[in-house]
């Protein structure tokens, strides 16, 4: 049977006795096969996050797995008991192994440690730091005499220890580009390792010296050794697995064993079978032939994007292996395929449906290139070359008469119509991996591949802000269907601390608005398109629902038997859709899912509201983010306050304005000050007027403090009074009330605040045809 994983597949062990297969990858739970039928046998939940490592104890009663969460679990093997928890290490834990005695374990961490615990009391006994700070180790190894342990990883060379004494031995004098994994010979006598130089080299365990250098086709991703001693197995980057001959280095047999690379090899004890951990899947292989073993029907495509028509009709999907090489459309309200592209050429990392449902695109790597594909049929109707590589978005602006994708950093416009280039933005060092255009067309927002996702102006091409993450890889990020909240996976409070919480930030500022508390490890977001709901998936296989407002959590579905990498709301918010690495397509009633309203709370005082309406000017965003759950929760107070102070400020009528900036040059430092705090509240309201008290020859203190004024108003981050209307505004739209749309149209109907009116405009805009 195959052996068909919850998730990514990263790593396998057998049992010393051979029954027993364990697997562990993405998903929180580290899986136990039954070795002969492939059945399984149990999952082993405890993990926060993935599993990275695995080792049974030399007598096999003892499962240890090492996780990106920061752990160790020990379990008993036989009834899947969690035993104890070993804390150590600050971030992933990367490799296992235990002593021949079974008395010690050795671990290695991304935290630049290799640590030595005692197994059975969970106590750290023995702590080793890399020279260079940054460097990981992958892989660890004891010697089979138990007299020595090495380790190497991403420092480039291999480090051992004599465990007798703890004292670092002569190391081996060539270096190799980042280990990945290394093993003893039965023997003792020889360390044969494999690196991301796509070499597989011998050393003289005893001197450090290299022995034999043989190179491989892919970078070596794992490698193993018979039990014999005899044969070397290797694991590609590519998906292959090649058998040596340990002797001569001779190449025995080589094969494709599947589209993604391998990441976990292991040999059965009788050496009869070999273990390969890749795609969603373990798959057995007879080692002398590299025959398939268990070859039943290949699992289907596991599902990476979905997106929806603009009617809400459509379906379409990327699928298949790593990077995505099938696309396909369904009915969405049959449920039913409707075409399928498959095996396209080049790696197709992104998926967007045009504003109009005629045209798909897609956005391909390796080489670049942007396709565009006729929703009715699947042919083939366009193609820009992009002149680069690497992890490419690819979105429509709103209006659809703009595609803009992603390229090695850079951003290409193109005119959907002809596939002609029409400009550039080169973003530097930011990821353009994954790109998404606020509802207003004027903003796009990039990131994936770098602890930043940033916001663009698309006229101009300048850079609006940053949102800085504490966490290099986000993976993905989603953006609102008003465009002013952007998700993230964030990263610990600390550096190296595994908090993978999605965080929501304010697109106006770049600052966190709130976190959405107890999300684990997650690989994809989505908005209602009210607004008032987050959908998070990942690792695990669980669907959940979080109130946007507050981020605290409303449902869990289940229903995935792997992760999940996919989510989309359908236009009318009726349906939320997930896909993931169990190659399904889970439809959810959203309408039903959704929570009720609230009902009215008691009325808010005076100085509440007035407390409120301070709070929301503030810089940070997220008290303002609270002040605004609580107004839409008093739509009908919080319309009529607004509307009061609006219409305060309206009639201004210059007046006061111009007070303030006589004041710039009053006598009194005080008043100056106090002065020239309320205009950079104002913002940009008071621009005119700052550039009419320079024409002249205004005083030299007014002067200077008018162009400094003008200066900060050429920063794109909002003023003060500028985010309080707008964050107000918000929030009435968020409540949805007949008096809140009231005044919302009375702003969009108003010329005075063009601003406000746009946002309102946008609003009104949203709403269903009545």
């Amino acid at each position: 049977a195959l052996l068909r994983c919850s998730a990514n597949a990263g790593c396998v062990a057998y049992s010393p006795d051979g029954k027993v297969l364990a697997s562990g990858g993405d998903g929180g739970a580290v899986m136990l096969w039954d070795a002969a039928t492939g059945k399984e046998l149990r999952r082993l939940v405890g993990h926060q996050y993935g599993a990275r490592a695995l080792a049974f104890s030399p007598d096999g009663a003892v499962l240890a797995s090492g996780s990106f969460d920061a752990t160790i679990r020990l379990w008993d093997a036989a009834t899947g008991k969690e035993l104890r928890v070993l804390r150590g290490h600050k971030v992933a834990v990367c490799a296992l192994a235990f002593s021949p005695d079974g008395k010690s374990l050795a671990s290695g961490g991304q935290d630049d440690t290799v640590r030595v615990w005692d197994a059975a009391a969970g106590s750290e006994l023995q702590r080793f730091g890399n020279q260079h700070p940054g460097f990981a180790f992958d892989t660890v190894a004891f010697s089979p005499d138990g007299k020595t342990l090495a380790a190497a990883g991403s420092e480039y060379i291999v480090r051992c220890w004599d465990v007798a004494t703890w004292k670092e031995l002569k190391r081996p004098e060539e270096r190799q580009d980042c280990f990945r994994s290394l093993v003893f010979t039965p023997d003792g006598k020889v360390i044969v390792s494999g690196g991301f130089d796509k070499t597989v080299r011998l050393w003289a365990a005893a001197s450090g010296k290299e022995t034999r250098l043989v190179k491989v086709p892919e970078r070596v991703f794992c490698l193993t050794l018979s039990p014999d001693g005899k044969m070397i197995a290797v694991g590609g980057g590519e998906g292959t697995i090649t058998i040596q001959d340990l002797e001569t280095g001779k190449e025995l047999v080589y094969w494709k064993a599947d589209r993604d690379g391998v990441s976990g090899l292991a040999f059965a004890p009788n050496g009869k079978t070999l273990a390969s951990a890749s795609g969603n899947a373990i798959r057995l292989w007879e080692p002398a032939t590299g025959k398939r073993l268990n070859p039943t029907t290949e699992s289907p495509d596991t599902v990476y994007r979905l997106a929806f028509s603009s009617d809400g009709r459509r379906l379409a999907a990327l699928t298949g292996g790593f990077m995505y090489e099938s696309l396909r459309l369904w009915d969405a309200v049959a449920h039913k395929q409707l075409w399928r592209v498959a095996d396209i050429e080049g790696r197709q990392a992104s998926l967007a449906f045009a504003p109009e449902g005629k045209t798909l695109a897609t956005c391909q790597i390796d080489p670049a290139a942007v396709r565009l594909w006729d929703a009715a049929t699947g042919a083939p109707v366009g193609r820009g070359e992009a002149k680069g590589s690497g992890f490419g978005g690819v979105a429509f602006s709103p209006d659809g008469s703009r595609l803009v994708s992603g390229s090695d950093g850079d951003l290409i416009f193109w005119d959907p119509k002809t596939m002609r280039e029409i400009r550039r933005i080169k973003t530097g060092k930011h990821s353009t991996g994954q790109i998404a255009f606020a509802p207003d067309g004027e903003t796009i927002v990039c990131g994936g591949q770098r602890e930043v996702v940033s916001l663009w102006d698309a006229t101009t091409g300048a850079k609006l802000r940053d949102i800085g993450l504490p966490i290099q890889w986000p993976d993905f990020f989603a953006v609102s269907w008003d465009g002013r909240t952007v998700a993230a996976r964030g990263g610990g409070d600390a550096p190296g601390t595994p908090d993978m919480s999605v965080r929501l930030w304010e697109a106006a500022t770049g600052k966190e608005r709130c976190r959405l508390r107890g999300s684990r490890l997650s690989y994809a977001a989505a908005f209602s398109p009210d607004g008032r709901t987050v959908a998070t998936a990942g690792a695990d296989g669980d669907v959940f629902l979080w109130e946007a407002a507050t981020g605290r959590e409303l449902r869990r579905l289940t229903g995935h038997l792997g992760g999940v990498l996919a989510l989309a709301y359908s236009p009318d918010g009726k349906v939320l859709v997930s896909g993931g690495i169990d190659a399904t397509v889970l439809f959810w009633d959203a309408g039903a899912l959704q929570p009720a309203r609230p009902q009215p709370a008691a009325d808010l005082t005076a100085a509440r509201m007035n407390e409120l309406w301070e709070t929301l000017a503030a810089e940070d965003a997220a008290a303002p983010y609270q002040a605004m759950a609580e107004l839409a929760d008093h739509p009908v107070q919080a319309a009529a306050f607004f509307k009061q102070r609006f219409h305060a400020g309206a009639k201004m009528d210059g007046k006061q304005i111009a007070k303030w900036i006589t004041e710039l040059d009053d006598d009194e430092f005080a008043s100056r000050e106090k002065a020239m705090e309320e205009l950079r509240i104002l913002g940009r309201q008071a621009q005119p007027a700052l550039k009419e008290a320079l024409r002249g020859e205004p005083p030299p203190e007014l002067a200077y403090r008018a162009r400094h004024l003008l200066e900060k108003l050429k920063d794109r981050t909002a003023a003060p009074n500028e985010l309080r209307w707008s964050r107000a505004v918000e929030a009435l739209e968020r409540s949805d009330a007949p008096e809140a749309r009231e005044f919302l149209q009375a702003l969009a109907d108003d010329a005075s605040d063009l601003s406000l009116a746009r946002e309102a405009r946008a609003y009104l805009a949203r709403l269903p045809a009545p």
